[in-house]
């Protein structure tokens, strides 16, 4: 007997009770919509990215500021976007699979989430705000236990998640590095 948690929301159209055509059409509707708010994402997701590398090249704040901030006849930054294309297509040929791609896609995000929690954690103690405090400690929290679950999923071993997630702590350290260089470099 297959139950709507066992099939997923594909499924929906199934256990309607409508005619079979009805039934078709809908399913055609929501398997679409699921793939257009997931392009949507991924589309987001680059765009967010590219306009932060150009920015940070604009600013000069990272190497290859000449190359990076480069734009076309329409003040689109279409190396940034072919870099950025680029390192995606490279890790995602070098991903092994959708829940690793998932698991990497965690880590990335939560490690700034994180950055972000603490921060505000610091601010509100500080302030003396504890009813804001916890709720910033909720999330410290709830993004821990992402980032745990994140990690094991990668790899039954430690050294395989190590090397899985080997290309985010090298662009992390790459990052730290640039920007430390950066601010040495203004405050002279």
């Amino acid at each position: 007997v297959d139950n709507l948690a066992a099939v997923g929301a594909i499924a929906v159209p199934d256990f309607m009770g409508l005619s079979p055509k009805l039934t078709a059409l809908l399913a055609v509707g929501i398997t679409g919509s699921i793939l257009l708010s997931f392009c949507n994402t991924i589309f987001g997701v680059l765009l967010t990215a590219i306009t932060n590398l150009f920015t940070l090249a604009k600013k000069k704040i990272i190497i290859g500021t000449i190359v990076l901030s480069k734009t076309n006849a329409f003040e689109r930054p279409t190396v940034a976007a072919l870099i950025q294309g680029l390192g995606l297509w490279l890790l995602l040929f070098f991903v092994s699979s959708f829940s690793v791609l998932l698991a990497l896609t965690n880590l990335g995000i939560c490690s700034t989430y994180l950055l972000t929690v603490v921060a505000v954690l610091l601010t509100t103690i500080k302030k003396g705000d504890y009813k804001n405090a916890a709720i910033a400690f909720l999330g410290l929290g709830s993004c821990g236990m992402l980032l745990y679950y994140s990690w094991i999923s990668m790899s039954p071993d430690a050294m395989g998640r190590l090397l899985t997630a080997l290309p985010l702590i090298l662009g992390v350290l790459a990052g730290v590095l640039m920007y430390a260089g950066w601010r040495k470099k203004a405050t002279r």
